[in-house]
């Protein structure tokens, strides 16, 4: 038990460094959750927004930033700050004055972002009339890019087409298809690997240089990549085995947490993702905060990684109808839970997205749990 108390004032220390960043953000900010979030033509919003729902929608204005995760994020007003979104199918037709941070299955540009881009997902698509003044980072599986960008593109893809314009270098990693189409247009160098070279249709235009390497196509199976994966479950595994031995009300209370109450778990994980790591930036410039950076990296690291432990607990957990709060029995759903994740992370950008998203809401509910540690404990010793 003593051992038990101490690791849970770890805890209460890691969430006091990172958790708590969270709510403590959206506490100075304007935060929305529920099935529906919508943001009116009319209206304006003169703060940061989080919004979490199975469908966020921006019409109105926003006079800062927008953290937003659903199954649908669109936003067609206007976003004075900066855009982080994830979701199914997240779609940028507005105006955003900063950067986009954005992550789902179906990423859509069709409006005018002020600085940079740095999308995630299955398909993404830059649309003609759409315009990113800085650089674009894009990782999917199908990239189509017919719009603007200011300046250098970087881009990862199986099949990638260009028709709109780069003003500055592109540089590209293609597994099959590379075609710059009629009417596009590079205003730098184009940089590129993959296992052809690229198809340059009449009335493309290229004003540097074009430097190809060659990559041979590995052919890699789905039981080549689960074989790959197997020295990883046995780590979880392990990982598991010592969560429930020294902390297990815990860690089932928080697969408690992850299932009821989603969409929290998902905006705090979220938030935790791309706040935490600019906080440790922030502490690593004093000389004086340098030893509390590498703690809250050390401790951004280890929530990351147990995240899927949790969210492996609330898999079985949901099998089994509900998580029982004894060793073997809670050992054999989360054992279950993670011979599921990891069979369904060896499949092809649909593993990555999964394995994406149980970071984050596994994240999340560890959050909610050292939150209400520290709740707890300060209630207890009256601080």
């Amino acid at each position: 038990m003593a051992y038990i108390e101490s690791m849970k004032r770890v805890l209460i220390a890691v969430a006091l460094v990172g958790g708590l960043l969270v709510p403590a953000t959206v506490q100075a900010a304007t935060g929305r959750a529920a099935d529906v979030v919508n943001v009116g033509r009319d209206q304006v919003i003169k703060d940061d927004l989080y919004a979490v729902g199975d469908s966020v929608t921006i019409v109105g204005t926003v006079e800062g930033d927008v953290v937003a995760a659903g199954s649908e994020v669109t936003v067609l007003g206007r976003v004075t700050g900066n855009v982080w979104a994830a979701g199914a199918k997240v779609d940028i037709r507005g105006t955003v004055g900063g950067s986009v941070r954005a992550a789902g299955s179906e990423v859509t540009i069709s409006g005018r972002i002020g600085r940079d881009a740095i999308l995630f997902g299955n398909s993404l698509d830059v649309t003609k009339g759409a315009r990113i003044a800085g650089d674009l980072v894009g990782y999917g599986q199908d990239v189509t890019l017919v719009g603007a960008i200011g300046s250098d593109a970087r881009v990862g893809s199986d099949t990638l087409q260009v028709s709109g314009t780069v003003g500055g270098n592109l540089d590209a990693e293609t597994g099959s298809d590379f075609r710059l189409a009629s009417g596009s247009r590079i205003a730098g160098n184009v940089t590129y690997s993959g296992p052809e070279e690229v198809v340059r249709d009449k009335g493309s235009t290229v004003d540097g240089s074009v430097d190809f390497s060659k990559q041979e196509q590995e052919q890699e199976t789905f039981l080549d990549r689960l074989n790959g994966q197997i020295f990883w479950f046995l780590g979880a595994v392990l990982l598991l085995l010592g969560i429930l031995l020294y902390a297990r009300r815990a860690a089932v209370h928080a697969s408690e947490l992850l299932t009821g109450r989603p969409g929290i778990s998902l905006l705090a994980g979220l938030g935790f993702l791309l706040v935490t790591p600019l906080l440790a930036g922030i502490l690593l410039i004093s000389l004086v905060g340098v030893p509390l950076s590498l703690f809250t990296l050390f401790a951004y690291g280890l929530v990351l990684y147990s995240a899927k432990v949790f969210a492996a607990l609330a898999i079985g957990g949901a099998l089994v109808r509900k998580l029982p709060d004894r060793f073997w029995p809670a050992f054999g759903a989360g054992t279950l839970g993670l011979a599921i994740y990891y069979l369904v992370t060896a499949i092809p950008t649909i593993g990555a997205m999964v394995a994406f998203a149980t970071v984050v809401i596994g994240s999340g509910a560890q959050l909610l749990l050292f939150k209400e540690l520290y709740d707890a404990n300060r209630k207890k010793y009256g601080a």
